[in-house]
């Protein structure tokens, strides 16, 4: 079980990531006015809201529960799909290991997601028959 420390720790390591992705990709675009972009966390009732300048990057899961019939947890990260509200399906967690999930506009979109992950993830997030082909002798 996840503590609030080890929720808030990974929510700012998430923000530091967003940072760092942002700054990698401003000195590659050779933008020299402008290396770092603001970030604040919302927090409401069932999501803290991430806000990049004056739009949302995306929401966090603060309690488990369903989000529009899907089933969430604390710490999966939603893309939004206004200010308002989330969109419907979970694209990452403050709590994975790696980064790849989101770049510094926001949580990646599902079908870059499912194109990354291995064939056998894939078929038991999405409900898929891994393509393996079976002897039958």
């Amino acid at each position: 079980m996840n503590t609030t420390q080890d929720y808030e720790r990974a929510i700012y390591n998430l923000l530091d990531g967003i940072h760092g992705k942002y700054k990698k990709w401003a000195i590659k675009a050779n933008l020299k006015y402008r290396t770092s972009i603001q970030l604040n966390i919302i927090p409401g009732r069932k999501y803290d809201k991430i806000v990049r300048d004056n739009s949302v990057w995306g929401f966090v899961v603060k309690e488990n529960g369903t989000h529009r019939g899907v089933v969430v947890k604390v710490g999966d990260v939603l893309k939004a799909a206004h200010w308002k509200q989330p969109a419907k399906y979970v694209r990452g967690s403050i709590f994975e290991s790696g980064d790849e999930w989101y770049n510094w506009t926001g949580p990646e979109y599902l079908f870059q997601r499912k194109a990354r992950l291995s064939e056998r993830a894939r078929a038991s997030i999405y409900k898929e028959e891994p393509d393996v082909e079976v002897d039958n002798k």
